[in-house]
């Protein structure tokens, strides 16, 4: 089965284009273009697994739209997003933002995250960490509560590794890259892989990684 893909685009032909130009691919079907909050009412009905909006039409809508669509929201940024305050992007999350594709973004990297979110990854760029990791030195303090093993998950994140790719890295399952996540989630009040590199805040070679818990 396809994903459903929706597309909020400020630029009504740019909508339309992107349309023609993810409808090449067979895994994805774009169900819906919208532009205003008046057309996405018109889709409320519609089954939408993921929606990829730019950042003008996503400030222009009401805060509570995901909900009632019940869909992961992939942001596209515009040339003014970075830099960016860490709350604002907090902001994003709790509106249910899982994935941000600076501008620029090629059409094959923006299939891939479409795809990334709907199998429920969270997806950003390298740039975006990078602009994410210089903003405050919070993060040094955090990763403290964390063990050596925990410290390198995070970086591994960070880097924008999936869980398969951390646990090949760290020679481990998967299963317990996630048992890793959920601790490290805890740790940190966080919920998630976006986040937590919010939370972080700063380059993570500046902090130095608290000793490994000795084996019980």
């Amino acid at each position: 089965m396809p994903i459903h893909l929706a597309i909020g685009c400020y630029h009504n032909l740019l909508g339309e284009a992107l349309k023609k130009l993810i409808g090449f691919d067979k895994e994805i079907q774009v169900v819906a273009v919208f532009s205003t909050e008046k057309e996405l009412e018109k889709i409320a009905g519609t089954k939408i697994e993921v929606m990829l909006i730019d950042l003008q039409t996503f400030q222009s809508l009401p805060r509570e739209f995901p909900s009632f669509l019940k869909t992961r929201i992939l942001l596209l940024g515009d040339q003014s997003f970075l830099p960016f305050h860490p709350q604002f992007l907090e902001d994003l999350i709790t509106r249910g933002v899982v994935g941000i594709l600076p501008a620029g973004a090629d059409l094959s990297t923006v299939k891939k995250a479409v795809k990334s979110v709907c199998e429920g990854e969270f997806w950003l760029e390298r740039k975006v960490i990078g602009q994410i990791l210089s903003h405050s030195a919070a993060g040094r303090r955090e990763r403290e509560k964390l063990t050596r093993v925990e410290n390198e998950v995070v970086s591994l994140i960070c880097d924008g590794c999936n869980n398969k790719e951390i646990a090949q890295k760290l020679k481990v399952s998967e299963q317990t890259v996630k048992s890793h996540c959920n601790r490290i989630y805890r740790k940190m009040g966080v919920s998630n892989r976006l986040h937590l590199a919010i939370k972080m805040g700063t380059n993570r070679n500046v902090s130095s990684p608290a000793p490994e818990s000795p084996p019980k």
